[in-house]
C-alpha cells in the first residue's frame, strides 16, 4: 500500500511511516502508521492513515479510538484500513463523524490523491489602494494634472445635493464593489497589479476653488468619468477537506446523503440524487482585504439547488 501511494501522489508531498505527532492536548508523541502532508497554497494538508491486521472483524471501539486521535493529532483526514472488515455499527459511526474506511484490498493511491488534492474550497480576496484619479468634465477636458488641487475642490451629487469633501468623494465609488470587479483582473495567490478602471457617475459635479484655478468656465462642472488606477493584491486560501460523512438508511443501508466540511468555514450536503446544498460561514475566515469570490472544487460535478452564507 506505501508503495502504491508514493508512487502516484507527487513530489510536493511528503510520506512517513511512521510519524511521530504532537499531541495537541497532553504534549507527547502519538505515532501515526502512515502520514501525508501535502502543501497547498496555504498550508498544508495532513492525512493520517491507521492500519490493522487482525483476524476478527473490526468494531466500534477502534473508530471511536480514532475518532478521537484524528482530533488530537490536528489530521485533516484520517483513513482506517483493515485486513478484514468493520461491523456495521463501527461503520454508521465512522461515517457520522468523518473517519473513513478502507479494506487493503480497496484502498489504492488514486483514493489517497482524491482526498489530498481534489476536494477543497477556496476564498480569493483582495487588498488594494488608490494610485490615481483623474476626472473627466467634458470629452476634452479632464483635471488629471491636479491630483493635489482635487483635495481643496467640493463635490456634488445632484446639483442641490450633498457637499462632499475629495475624501468623501473617492469613499463613494472607492468600495467593496470595486474591488471585487479588480479581483478578475488577477488569477494567482500573492499576484500584484496595477488595474485601470474608468466610472461613470450619474448627477456628480465638482466646484472649483477660485484661489486654486483660473477658472474660465462655470465654477460647477459635471463629472463625467472618473478614471482610476488601483494597486491591487490578491490572496487565496486554501481550505481542504476535513469531514466527510455519510448518512444511510437504516434497514437497506442505501446512501441517502453524503456531508463536506472544510476546516469549519464550508459544509456541502449532497443527497442521493446528486443534488447539493452549500453552507457557507464568512465569519470565522480569516482573510486579507475583501472576499471577493469562493470556490468549490469537488471530485464529481453537484447540482447546487440551495445555498447558506453567513457572514
Amino acid at each position: 500500500m506505501l508503495e502504491e501511494i508514493e508512487r502516484v501522489l507527487d513530489k510536493s508531498a511528503t510520506i512517513k511511516s511512521p510519524e511521530y505527532v504532537m499531541d495537541r492536548d497532553t504534549g507527547t508523541r502519538r505515532e501515526v502508521d502512515i502520514s501525508i502532508r501535502r502543501k497547498v497554497d496555504q498550508g498544508e494538508i495532513f492525512i493520517a492513515i491507521e492500519c490493522r491486521d487482525r483476524g476478527h472483524v473490526q468494531d466500534i471501539i477502534w473508530v471511536e479510538q480514532l475518532i478521537m486521535k484524528k482530533q488530537s493529532v490536528g489530521a485533516d483526514v484520517l483513513i482506517a484500513v483493515t485486513s478484514t472488515s468493520f461491523t456495521e455499527p463501527a461503520r454508521i459511526k465512522a461515517n457520522k463523524h468523518g473517519i473513513i474506511l478502507r479494506n487493503v484490498e480497496m484502498i489504492s493511491g488514486d483514493d489517497i490523491e482524491l482526498l489530498a488534492n481534489s476536494t477543497y474550497v477556496e476564498l480569493h480576496s483582495i487588498t488594494g489602494e488608490l494610485k490615481s484619479i483623474n476626472l473627466a468634465i467634458d470629452n476634452a477636458h479632464t483635471l488629471g494634472d491636479y491630483l493635489t488641487a482635487l483635495e481643496y475642490c467640493r463635490y456634488y451629487i445632484g446639483e442641490t445635493g450633498e457637499c462632499l469633501n475629495f475624501d468623501q468623494f473617492v469613499q463613494s465609488f472607492f468600495n467593496q464593489n470595486l474591488l471585487i470587479q479588480c479581483n478578475e483582473k488577477l488569477t494567482k495567490n500573492g499576484e500584484s497589479k496595477d488595474v485601470g478602471m474608468n466610472l461613470s457617475i450619474k448627477e456628480c459635479y465638482i466646484e472649483l476653488p477660485h484661489k486654486k484655478f483660473v477658472v474660465v468656465r462655470p465654477r460647477r462642472e459635471q463629472v463625467l468619468k472618473v478614471n482610476l488606477v488601483v494597486g491591487c493584491k490578491k490572496h487565496i486560501t486554501k481550505y481542504p477537506l476535513a469531514l466527510l460523512c455519510n448518512y444511510r438508511e437504516c434497514t437497506d443501508n442505501d446512501l441517502l446523503a453524503e456531508m463536506y466540511e472544510y476546516r469549519g468555514i464550508s459544509k456541502v450536503i449532497v443527497n442521493d440524487t446528486n443534488q447539493g446544498c452549500w453552507k457557507i460561514d464568512l465569519s470565522k475566515a480569516q482573510v486579507e482585504g475583501i472576499i471577493a469570490a469562493v470556490v468549490l472544487k469537488c471530485k464529481e460535478p453537484i447540482a447546487l439547488n440551495s445555498y447558506e452564507i453567513k457572514m
